[in-house]
């Protein structure tokens, strides 16, 4: 038989549950905030913590808003955009204390709210009927959420997915796709084991450059450039210098927290007072490209020789 508990919630977790502290056990309630009150329905217990499920809010916070999202609580892509901006803030800010054991950090927030990513990985599945299945997987499940937009992603990215699910990504079974965008548009890269439809083929010759910028395939290990470009460009915080990546490489989601990073490193770096620099995982020179000017001699080690 399940317990339900009534619980009020005073922090929230690092994933973004809700957290009560109650008769010296922490309860977690996904979709809570601090400042609920809510009915929930325990599901699992392991010593002092207790795993939950939420019934009802039955006094909301006054930091709880309604999210911007249709899919939000089964997507797993978000988990506080039922919270207001500060809230989400204060609760990064507190996670970031408890990483370094520090009462407090210098914390950055730089850029809008929404619409400030400029890459998403996302998962594709070929339906029966020829559909197509595009988004992240759900929470805690390796079950795809399907989207036609998404209000976090950089409205570039967002414009193209239906067109992305109507045309070449009919041509794929199952694939993650690296979606970016650079200087000069948006770029894809598709990773997959199974050898795609010719339909992917000619429906990339075709997106390319009205939709997109370039398009790569990584199939079964492979990689081939299949229209367009295979590297993205971008300017960096300062110099406003083109930075090269390889398309579907990693690289910093928002572009002006990214910014603010490295403005941040060569400040530091500047007033070391040094005449040489040593960067390790140098990467494709986001750090880099802001510090060129600055000493006498410069040496950067990257693993990956693209």
């Amino acid at each position: 038989m399940t317990k339900k508990v009534r619980l009020n919630i005073s922090s929230i977790a690092p994933l973004g549950d809700g957290v009560s502290i109650a008769d010296g056990s922490f309860y977690y309630v996904p979709g809570a905030i601090p400042g609920d009150e809510v009915d929930a329905e325990i599901i699992k217990r392991n010593k002092r913590d207790i795993f939950t499920r939420l019934l009802r809010v039955v006094h909301p916070s006054d930091m709880r808003r309604e999210p911007v999202c249709p899919v939000f609580g089964k997507c797993g892509g978000c988990s506080l955009l039922h919270a207001d901006e500060s809230l989400q803030r204060d609760a990064k800010r507190e996670a970031l204390k408890r990483q370094f054991a520090r009462d407090d950090v210098a914390f950055i927030s730089d850029g809008p709210a929404l619409g400030y990513r400029r890459l998403a990985r996302l998962h594709v599945h070929r339906l029966g009927d020829g559909g197509v299945q595009l988004g992240f997987y759900g929470k805690r499940a390796h079950r795809i959420v399907d989207i036609s937009a998404c209000p976090v992603l950089e409205s570039r990215i967002s414009d193209v997915l239906p067109s992305l699910k109507s045309g070449l990504l009919r041509g794929l079974q199952d694939a993650v796709v690296r979606i970016a965008t650079g200087n000069d548009g948006v770029y894809l890269h598709v990773e997959t084991a199974s050898p795609p439809d010719p339909v992917f083929y000619t429906e990339a010759e075709k997106a390319v450059p009205t939709l997109l910028a370039g398009v790569v395939l990584n199939w079964d290990g492979i990689t081939t450039t299949v229209a367009g470009a295979d590297t993205l460009t971008m300017s960096t915080a300062t110099r406003q210098s083109l930075m090269a990546l390889p398309v579907g490489s990693f690289g910093q989601a928002n572009a002006h927290i990214n910014n603010a990073l490295a403005a941040t490193v060569a400040r530091w770096a500047k007033a070391s007072g040094a005449s040489e620099i040593l960067e390790l995982y140098a990467g494709a020179g986001n750090l880099s490209l802001e510090l060129l000017d600055c000493f006498d001699a410069f040496t950067l080690v990257e693993l990956d020789a693209r």
